[in-house]
């Protein structure tokens, strides 16, 4: 008799485990299931932005925009101005004194005097 209750202990035992086991692979490839369909969910939503920007890229309002920005082409009848570097055209202009600076140097009660008298 204690043979048999022993052979069925262990055989429930061994049952346990395996269900356990079982259940734990059942857990976890549920979890990267729900991983994948997050990153299926975020790659849709990446094509979904790409589309959108080669629609804008292939439409006509930005091919024209493009050419005249970058190219410097305009429609027919224009006339296009090609201005130089912004920091070129500084060492062309004459240095002004700001009005900061003049405003400084003087106290403010002298400049309510001029003002007034």
């Amino acid at each position: 008799m204690r043979p048999i209750l022993v052979l069925i202990l262990l055989g429930s035992l061994g049952i346990s485990l395996v269900l356990v086991r079982t259940i734990w692979n059942v857990v976890t490839v549920r979890e990267r299931v729900r991983e994948k369909e997050a990153q299926v969910a975020q790659l849709a939503h990446e094509q979904e932005e790409l589309n959108a920007r080669l629609r804008a890229a292939t439409s006509s309002a930005f091919i024209e925009r493009t050419a005249r920005e970058k190219l410097g082409l305009g429609k027919e009848g224009e006339t296009v101005v090609v201005l130089p570097d912004e920091e070129f055209l500084r060492n062309l202009a004459p240095e002004l004194e700001s009005e900061e600076e003049a405003t400084i140097e003087e106290s403010n009660w002298k400049r309510w005097w001029r003002l007034f008298f």
